[in-house]
């Protein structure tokens, strides 16, 4: 089973300077690096791309691995029809999901796309998995 996670669903999944000053509380080096990077995010965020909430950003690819651990993560997850525009034309190199199955011109489904995540999952999750490095040292 392949399920892409796109900016649907990563958008969904933000954190915010609250997560941040969260995850800091755990008192790792570790959690000390990922609040600041997220704290430099939501800076870049704040300035140049909003998101759901003020202060906030997105944090993409530890959905992924998240979702790996506990699937429930993910919202809206469709099976759908799925092609890498290759032809040149305006939609050159985009990865195009075809999620209105049952169409009589429906392509088959060939994977399955996440449409949204569950944020506050997410975070817990996240911060749980930061916490737990604490408890090895």
């Amino acid at each position: 089973k392949f399920t892409f996670v796109p900016l649907d669903a990563t958008h969904e999944a933000y954190f915010n300077a609250a997560d941040a000053a969260r995850i800091r509380a755990i008192g790792t080096p570790v959690a000390e690096v990922v609040a600041s990077l997220i704290e430099q995010r939501v800076t870049g965020y704040s300035t140049w791309q909003k998101v759901a909430e003020e202060d906030a950003t997105p944090v993409h690819d530890p959905l992924c691995v998240v979702a790996l651990l506990d699937p429930s993560v993910l919202k809206e997850v469709e099976h759908a029809h799925c092609e890498i525009d290759c032809g040149g034309g305006a939609a050159y190199g985009q990865t195009i999901f075809d999620i209105r199955n049952g169409r009589m011109d429906a392509l088959e489904p060939n994977c399955y796309v996440a449409l949204g995540a569950d944020r506050k999952k997410y975070v817990d999750a996240i911060v749980n998995i930061l916490a737990r490095s604490r408890e090895q040292h």
